[in-house]
């Protein structure tokens, strides 16, 4: 089994784990979208990127699929939306809309994915960032180049990260566990409560280029706890000139 099956295999049953013992304590005007992934012979496909939107294409939450091809999105608020798959050499999926009412739980019909056609007569190579990565101990959340990079902040972005959860009154919690520690680029902020929340609230996205989320921090991250570590790693540009259109005051507590 690869090194990255072993990581990752804890990180998703617990994910599903959690989802599933919330169902009960979930509000009544929420739903969940489970649904399955397999390719045209029929077999799971792992790991595959699950975008959920609403109709005007704004993005709600990311998933992936776990080792048997389930996704999950639970306690969504009553409305409409629709999903996207990608998967490396599949041809993306779209769905068509789907209407989730409150305390329902919607599970699609299973989903095929396509192998992707080549040309070979004619090949052009791109090269475009997943929303989601899965790294041998951190999961990567692309937002540099992605249509999450206009129009919202840091604390908007940690609603639509896997696994983590922004509560009414804007507390972060990872894998169920709250105590845990935000960084930007890989500096511990000194910041907690509402300072920590106008932070990430005057943090554009369009000056982040990605969201690291760690669920089981190696020894160098001892100091700061184990209940997980989100690293907020800026674009470039911004690391040079080192401004995050904050005020002076946050500026100065930004980092230890």
């Amino acid at each position: 089994m690869s090194t990255m099956k072993i990581f990752m295999r804890p990180l998703i049953a617990l994910c599903f784990a959690l989802a599933a013992m919330s169902i009960s304590a979930a509000p009544k005007d929420t739903g969940d979208i489970l649904g399955s992934i397999t390719d045209s012979e029929g077999q799971a496909v792992i790991y595959a990127n699950v975008g959920l939107y609403r109709p005007d294409s704004s993005l709600v939450k990311v998933e992936l699929s776990d080792e048997e091809g389930h996704f999950a999105f639970r306690q969504i608020p009553a409305g409409d939306y629709y999903i996207e798959i990608t998967y490396l050499g599949m041809n993306p999926y779209r769905s068509g809309l789907l209407h989730l009412q409150s305390g329902q739980t919607l599970e699609l019909p299973p989903i095929s994915l396509q192998a992707a056609a080549t040309d070979l007569t004619e090949v052009e190579v791109t090269a475009q960032r997943p929303l989601l990565e899965v790294k041998p101990d951190k999961l990567v959340m692309n937002v540099q180049g992605s249509i999450n990079a206009t129009g919202s902040d840091a604390m908007e972005l940690l609603r639509q990260a896997p696994g983590v959860v922004v509560d009414q009154n804007d507390n972060i919690s990872l894998m169920g566990k709250s105590n845990v520690r935000i960084f930007i680029d890989g500096r511990p902020t000194r910041l907690s409560g509402e300072d920590l929340v106008a932070l990430l609230e005057g943090m554009q996205a369009n000056e982040i280029d990605a969201i690291e989320i760690i669920t089981n921090p190696s020894a160098r991250y001892e100091a700061e706890g184990s209940a997980g570590i989100i690293n907020i790693r800026l674009v470039h540009q911004q690391k040079k000139g080192g401004n995050l259109n904050l005020t002076a005051g946050y500026s100065k507590g930004l980092y230890a």
